[in-house]
């Protein structure tokens, strides 16, 4: 993972969600990334949501590959 490369390691940010997909399928972890997001739509503006899909679809793309 690229937490543990020398430059610009890859860290969780303070505030962040983790979604363990280990034993997920793809709706079951998509469910729970939909929930996360209402609950930020609830919490947060609109640019603090884009910002966190920006961030989990990298997350999850970094995880894919």
């Amino acid at each position: 993972m690229d937490s543990n490369r020398d430059v610009s390691p890859m860290v969780k940010a303070e505030d962040a969600f983790l979604i363990d997909t280990s034993n997920l399928s793809i709706i079951e972890a998509i469910t729970i990334a939909k929930q996360l997001v209402d609950k930020v739509i609830a919490e947060k503006s609109l640019i603090w949501l884009a910002f966190c899909l920006y961030l989990l679809f990298i997350y999850f793309i970094d995880c894919q590959l």
